[in-house]
């Protein structure tokens, strides 16, 4: 699965929030106007008040979010930092300013990618975890990743070691099964690496390892279930005319 790239990373003007609903998967979550709050620091305000640019202001805003879904309805909270950008000109070229919107929490987290229903609860749990912090806080957003790998490796019940070693070693059961998908894992073991020991890991990072995970998620735990599940019914295909057969 391809991220979009602009609802994650880009600043936005309010009326364009549109966060995917993490309860129901179908609606949008939209800021509900009456709940917006915005004001300016107190420390930018004093800049402005010197030098009247809007550009120097530095707001903080929260609001409510409401799922455009009817069935669903759900609301959670969002807030962040808004900076003032000259977007345009009027008709006289007079500049027109615009806040635009950094999310710095939201509250439930934004499921970024899908998780599978056969994922093994604690891996689910500590990718939430991950997509919580996403915005917040990226370097322990990147340890939660490096985490779920851990707990991947334990579910496989790969012997406990390095995660370099282990990872290794997922690509060498059932006769290689998972080779290629282990060696996507080693990519992002090192983000993970970087998640504990660099302030500098950036959200762009995340969202490469988020479709790493993605897909080896559908691999490792969705793709078997489907093999496993049409395996049984053709099984049970085979036993049921081999019945009838022997009935005429």
């Amino acid at each position: 699965m391809k991220i979009d790239r602009e609802k994650y990373l880009k600043p936005f003007l309010k009326e364009d929030c549109s966060l995917d609903c993490s309860v129901c998967n179908k609606g949008i979550l939209e800021i509900e106007n009456e709940t917006y709050l915005s004001l300016p620091t107190e420390s930018s305000k004093k800049v402005f008040d010197e030098i009247s640019e809007p550009s120097v202001l530095e707001n903080k805003f929260t609001a409510i979010l409401r799922c455009s879904n009817k069935r669903c309805n759900e609301i959670g909270i969002i807030s962040g930092d808004i900076s003032i950008k000259c977007l345009s000109y009027d008709d006289d070229f007079n500049e027109v300013y615009s806040s635009m919107h950094n999310i710095r929490y939201v509250n439930p987290p934004i499921k970024i990618i899908h998780i599978p229903e056969q994922t093994p609860k604690d891996v689910g749990v500590l990718l939430n975890d991950s997509f919580g912090l996403f915005w917040l806080d990226p370097p322990s957003a990147g340890n939660k990743i490096r985490k779920v790998l851990e707990r991947i490796m334990d579910e496989k019940q790969i012997k406990k070691e390095q995660l370099h070693n282990r990872i290794i070693g997922f690509g060498q059961i059932e006769n290689e099964k998972y080779k290629e998908i282990s060696e996507m894992l080693e990519g992002v073991k090192w983000l993970g690496n970087e998640g504990s020991h660099d302030e500098k890991l950036q959200k762009e990072d995340l969202l490469k390892a988020y479709e790493v995970i993605d897909f080896a998620l559908d691999e490792i735990y969705a793709r078997d279930k489907r093999r496993e599940n049409a395996k049984n019914k053709s099984a049970k295909l085979k036993t049921d005319f081999e019945i009838k057969r022997n009935e005429n």
